[in-house]
């Protein structure tokens, strides 16, 4: 069984992808068995987007997954490992992932979806690999248009599936109406809440609850994604015979009878 879940990317750093991580998780775990997870943290000596989350959404300690990696310096998570001698694995990453099958997954990534994490491994190949569908957040800052467009486009070039993006930030209605009208799907809009969050959380919460119906919408999405792909994947196992398939250790391997060409019976 799939792992699932969403995976919140964004347009860059610093534009609301732990806002709206809180937000889903905070309004899903009143409906399903939900994990926050945000697999490499950097800027650790400033800030820690798992307890901030955990604190926003309310979660108790088991539905925050611990990070795998954490760096201290505020720098894209390759750079930030060297720094510290160390070189990030993402095959860890999607071993944590694969464990946490049972719930629902909110899935934060570093920066934006083309950050580098180790050599030949981006945001995007992590969230190719795990399956899951991508949420675009994008604040309503100048330059927004631009890079949503682009971080949109590499997406669907890479054969992601968005789910569509959700604005962050003071309310600018022509910047919704451009992206639709270049073809890209607003979720909704989330104004920048202006007092300090750490004295207010229950007026947070609140505020997260007006967004439910969309959200909700959200992860029945994000469910239909997987089902496709489980159909898929079933298929796929029962229908193709992949190349360098070893048979010592593959545990459904199909027994075949005879073959001619690339056919086999």
């Amino acid at each position: 069984m799939l792992t699932r879940g969403i995976f919140v990317t964004g347009t860059d750093t610093g534009i609301g992808k732990t806002w709206i991580s809180s937000m889903l998780a905070h309004v899903l775990k009143f409906e399903t068995s939900v994990v926050y997870f945000k697999p490499v943290q950097t800027g650790c000596d400033e800030d820690d987007d798992t307890q901030t989350v955990g604190r926003l959404a309310g979660l108790i300690e088991d539905e925050c997954c611990v990070p795998v990696y954490r760096f201290k310096a505020p720098m894209s998570p390759d750079r930030a490992a060297a720094l510290e001698g160390m070189t990030i694995e993402p095959r860890h990453i999607l071993d944590v992932l694969k464990s946490l099958r049972d719930s629902f997954v909110i899935a934060e990534g570093a920066g934006g979806l083309e950050v580098p994490l180790a050599p030949d491994w981006r945001i995007s190949r992590l969230i190719k690999t795990s399956n899951f569908p991508v949420v675009v957040v994008a604040s309503t800052k100048l330059g927004t248009i631009n890079h949503t467009i682009l971080t949109v486009e590499k997406a669907h070039a890479l054969g992601l599936n968005v789910l569509g993006v959700i604005l962050n930030g003071p309310e600018d209605r022509g910047i919704k109406e451009v992206l639709e009208r270049e073809g890209i799907k607003v979720l909704f809009h989330v104004p920048i809440m202006e007092s300090s969050v750490e004295n207010y959380v229950e007026s947070v919460q609140e505020s997260f609850k007006k967004f439910k119906p969309e959200i909700l919408a959200l992860r029945n999405a994000a469910e239909e994604h997987f089902k496709e792909k489980t159909a898929t994947g079933d298929k796929d196992a029962t229908f193709i015979w992949h190349p360098y398939t070893q048979h010592q250790t593959e545990k459904n391997f199909p027994v075949v009878s005879s073959g001619v060409g690339s056919i086999l019976k």
